[in-house]
């Protein structure tokens, strides 16, 4: 029993520490280089795929350098509205190339994480406490 848990335990600590690490990426290293700046939503297209599921388009416009852009985000938010102001990320060497903003689940994801690297020690020290009350 006490095999399982611990088997159970470090890998609750691994994959904690991988979704750590990948929502510290997504949320913050995806950005790297990238400036933000505020966009407005420009057009919502309500696309569905063959098997009926909503995939949403949205277009945005912005200005760097006196220069209008006009492209689509990489991701949908149902917080999204036309008209909308948004914050996206753009490459300075090339305007046009932009990333949508993604602290937010990259925040959600290394929290997961975080609560995964706890759950291991805790389901081990539990098991303890069980033990001595036993013997």
């Amino acid at each position: 029993m006490r095999g399982n848990k611990l088997r159970i335990a470090m890998i609750l600590i691994v994959a904690g520490i991988i979704l750590m690490a990948g929502g510290i990426y997504i949320g913050y290293g995806r950005q790297n280089g990238y400036r933000p700046k505020k966009a407005i939503i420009s057009e919502i297209n309500p696309n569905r795929t063959t098997g009926g599921d909503r995939h949403p388009s949205v277009q945005v416009r912005y200005s760097v350098g006196g220069m209008q852009y006009m492209t689509y985000l990489n991701s949908y938010s149902s917080s999204y509205k036309e008209g909308g102001e948004i914050t996206i990320y753009y490459n300075p060497d090339n305007p046009s190339e932009i990333k949508s903003d993604m602290r937010k689940p990259g925040f959600f994801i290394a929290l997961a994480g975080l609560i995964a690297v706890i759950a291991g020690p805790v389901l081990l020290l539990g098991n303890g406490r069980n033990s001595a009350k036993n013997g």
